[in-house]
C-alpha cells in the first residue's frame, strides 16, 4: 500500500478509555512504520485519569486512589485528563518532515495558539513555564499542555 501525503483526521464522540487508546496509538504507529497507515491526528476525550510524564515526581501529586495514575513515555509531568478536555493525538511521521524535535514542539505551540485565537482567545508561552497560557485578571493561568513521545522519530504520546 502506498501512503501518501494526506493526513488522517480521526474524532471520537464518546469518551476513550486511556488504555485503550494508548493500544490504539501503539498499533497504529506500528502500521505508520511498515507505510501501512497514513499519519493521524486523533481528536478525543477520556475517562478522568492522571498521566505521569517521564520529569513527574511523586511528591508533587496527593492522588489517593492509585488506580486513576498510569506512568507513560511522554515528555512532561503530572497531567489531568477527563470528560469536557480535549486531547488531539499526533501521530506523524518527522522523516517526512524535519528531524527537529524543538522545531515540531514550537510548532504545535504555534498551532495551538493559533487556534485559540479563531476562538478570541489570546493565547501566550511563558518563558520557563512549559504549556500555553492564557492571561485573566493580571494572572497566567495553563490552557494547554504538550506532552509528546516519539519513537523512530514518529510523533505520538
Amino acid at each position: 500500500m502506498q501512503i501518501d501525503n494526506d493526513v488522517e483526521f480521526k474524532i471520537s464522540k464518546n469518551l476513550v478509555d486511556y488504555d485503550t487508546a494508548i493500544k490504539l496509538m501503539n498499533s497504529h504507529i506500528n502500521k505508520m512504520r511498515k507505510k501501512k497507515a497514513k499519519e493521524m491526528l486523533w481528536f478525543l476525550e477520556h475517562n478522568s485519569i492522571f498521566t505521569a510524564g517521564t520529569s513527574a515526581k511523586e511528591i508533587d501529586q496527593n492522588i489517593k486512589n492509585k488506580k486513576l495514575i498510569r506512568y507513560v513515555g511522554r515528555g512532561g509531568q503530572w497531567t489531568w485528563h477527563g470528560p469536557g478536555q480535549r486531547v488531539v493525538y499526533i501521530m506523524l511521521d518527522l522523516k517526512q518532515r524535519e528531524k527537529d524535535i524543538k522545531k515540531f514542539i514550537n510548532n504545535l505551540e504555534q498551532w495551538i495558539m493559533l487556534t485559540l485565537n479563531i476562538f478570541n482567545i489570546n493565547a501566550v508561552l511563558q518563558k520557563g513555564n512549559p504549556g500555553i497560557w492564557i492571561k485573566k485578571n493580571n494572572a497566567f493561568f495553563k490552557i494547554a499542555s504538550i506532552g509528546v513521545r516519539i519513537s523512530n522519530w514518529i510523533t505520538w504520546h
